[in-house]
């Protein structure tokens, strides 16, 4: 629309905002809108320069964190206001999804919390109440926690049940089984994943199929059955591609650099995190940068370029922080660790990893704590701590064990074999 346009000249609005209150504001209610919650650029242009030179500071993150809760709270007072309820939520739902997107999972709940108020008071309202509290589990879920998530997964799957709502429910059962598998609680996930696919046996819904061969691909990962894993991810993929569902296809290119970084094909892998990070830049979403940006890093210190992936595993720590991912956090310290101990920096490599460690605990994630309980092993390996390393080593070969991830547990053995050859000589 033109005025959009015109808008956009007048006013400092944040993008992605103006596309969604369109829909439901005439065009004299937009403009009374933003009059009252952005700064005019022709009026405060001289404030506005002071302001982009405070943006490149530091605490330019935090500028921009202010402006979108700012901008957020403004349309939703205005649009309680002004808006019937039915049209008022559907905003308000828009406006948590792109929250979501931008990683403001504490503005996201807010938004959330509020649908649920108004939408738990009326039963004709039940599954707008019912997939609000699907999108709170799905926050939790990414900030790693893990029994707000589960429960408000549970009231959501109640209703979605109330409702017959078979899409919902195996919505429901697939994030279930997501939750798990972020704990590397294998097993219990691959029997959430099955109920959600039976919720679909009569009703083919290729967006919710697409994110079930998605976790599944992942779990095939995990077991180290690379070539179904890559079948299932470009499954995924392909779907998600044919829907313009942008934020699932930069997740499912970041999913297919782990797979080939698992390969050793590294070149590859660089790409498809390549990828990764072009789309998420484009639509602003910060989660899957983060996670790109440390995949980036890790390549870059098995490949002993050690300054480009301190350069990469800062960025993904900084996001980390503004999104409080503390499971992501603790993959960083893992990164930082083997940097370190590749510079023989021990003690300081000895601190990352039981960081790593000592986080991951706390989040209950076995998958993550084997991980880095390996590279801790070889960290004392080096040291001459033979003790300390066979330790570490028997508590990642025990979970590996029960996941059945035969490669990994191979490559534990193997690593221990040469070490043992080399005693030898």
């Amino acid at each position: 629309m033109l005025y959009t346009k015109a808008m956009k000249a007048e006013y400092e609005i944040l993008p992605g905002l103006l596309e969604i209150v369109e829909k439901y504001l005439s065009e004299n209610q937009l403009s009374e809108l933003f009059s009252s919650i952005s700064n005019v650029k022709q009026e405060e242009s001289e404030l506005l320069e002071q302001r982009n030179n405070h943006k490149k500071n530091n605490s330019s993150d935090m500028q921009i964190r202010d402006d979108i809760r700012k901008q957020v709270d403004g349309i939703v007072t205005y649009a309680e206001r002004k808006l019937p309820k039915e049209k008022h939520l559907m905003l308000l739902n828009n406006l948590g999804k792109m929250t979501i997107e931008r990683g403001e999972f504490d503005l996201a709940k807010d938004v959330y919390s509020k649908i649920l108020k108004f939408a738990m008071k009326d039963s004709r309202l039940e599954n707008i109440a019912a997939y609000s509290l699907f999108s709170l589990g799905e926050i939790y879920n990414r900030q790693a926690q893990w029994k707000k998530s589960l429960q408000n997964i549970d009231r959501a799957y109640k209703l979605f049940k109330k409702q017959k709502d078979l899409k919902g429910m195996a919505k429901c059962e697939n994030q279930i089984g997501a939750i798990h598998l972020g704990q590397g609680k294998i097993s219990l996930s691959n029997k959430h994943f099955e109920k959600a696919l039976s919720h679909l046996s009569f009703r083919r819904d290729k967006s919710v199929l697409a994110m079930m061969e998605g976790n599944i691909g992942t779990v095939k990962s995990i077991q180290g059955n690379f070539d179904l894993a890559y079948t299932f991810y470009r499954r995924a993929l392909l779907k998600f591609e044919e829907a313009g569902n942008l934020k699932r296809v930069a997740e499912v290119r970041h999913n297919l650099g782990i797979l080939l970084t698992q390969k050793k094909q590294y070149d590859l892998a660089l790409s498809e995190f390549d990828i990764c990070l072009r789309i998420s830049l484009n639509i602003n979403y910060l989660s899957t940068q983060g996670i790109a940006f440390l995949g980036k890093a890790y390549i870059y210190a098995i490949k002993d370029n050690l300054d480009l992936a301190i350069t990469y595993a800062d960025r993904a720590m900084k996001i980390s922080h503004l999104l409080n991912d503390r499971l992501t956090s603790a993959e960083i310290y893992k990164v930082f660790g083997i940097i370190e101990r590749k510079r023989k920096n021990y003690l300081v490599s000895e601190n990352h990893f039981l960081t790593s460690l000592r986080i991951n605990k706390e989040l209950e994630n076995e998958l993550n704590y084997a991980e880095t309980a390996f590279e801790l092993g070889v960290l004392y390996n080096e040291a001459g701590r033979e003790k300390d390393a066979a330790s570490y080593f028997r508590k990642a070969i025990s979970y590996y064990k029960k996941i059945k991830a035969d490669s990994e547990i191979t490559k534990i053995k193997l690593f221990i074999a040469g070490r043992n050859n080399n005693k030898a000589h």
